[in-house]
């Protein structure tokens, strides 16, 4: 089997990307790059928009300047995700796939700290697990959907919201 070029990587993103808007489909997240990984990222977008550019000198041929326009444009985003897809299809081929898991943080009051409940479903079993602040199990137990649905609901009200606040 061929692997893609990084190039029809970028282009099959943004075919699948054009069927619907962004923002059904993305989210908006920050986490820490390497400063080297970002200046090598800003840099080949910015030869990107450079080669690419309508009168470009840096290229020859009128073509290619057409076709590659595009990948220019939100091309960190492009990179980050196909990355990330990429690093998330290899750790399910090593290692194993990943459950679907929800979590919600909570407030414990009288203590002051934070604790999180954990959803899941694997191998046919829902599973409700509780962490304490330092990342200790409290509880796991096993059972129905519903029935583990119902204990895992129960902290929403004692959720904790997080991210950026909502306009």
């Amino acid at each position: 089997m061929k692997e893609d070029s990084i190039k029809d990587l970028i282009l099959n993103y943004e075919k699948e990307r054009s069927l619907y808007k962004i923002e059904d489909s993305h989210k908006r997240q920050t986490f820490l790059v390497e400063e080297d990984n970002i200046k090598r990222l800003e840099s080949l977008q910015a030869y990107l928009e450079l080669q690419n550019a309508r009168n470009s000198s840096l290229s020859n041929d009128d073509d290619s300047l057409r076709r590659n326009r595009k990948l220019a444009v939100g091309f960190k985003t492009k990179a980050v995700n196909i990355a990330l897809k990429q690093f998330m299809d290899n750790w399910d081929n090593e290692i194993g796939l990943t459950p679907e898991i929800e979590v919600i943080r909570y407030k414990v009051a009288n203590i002051n700290k934070n604790y999180r409940v954990y959803l899941f479903e694997m191998d046919g079993q829902y599973h409700f697990v509780q962490h304490d602040n330092r990342g200790n199990e409290l509880e796991h137990i096993t059972g129905s959907e519903s029935s583990i649905r119902e204990k895992f609901e129960s902290y929403r009200e004692t959720e904790i919201r997080s991210g950026r606040p909502k306009n």
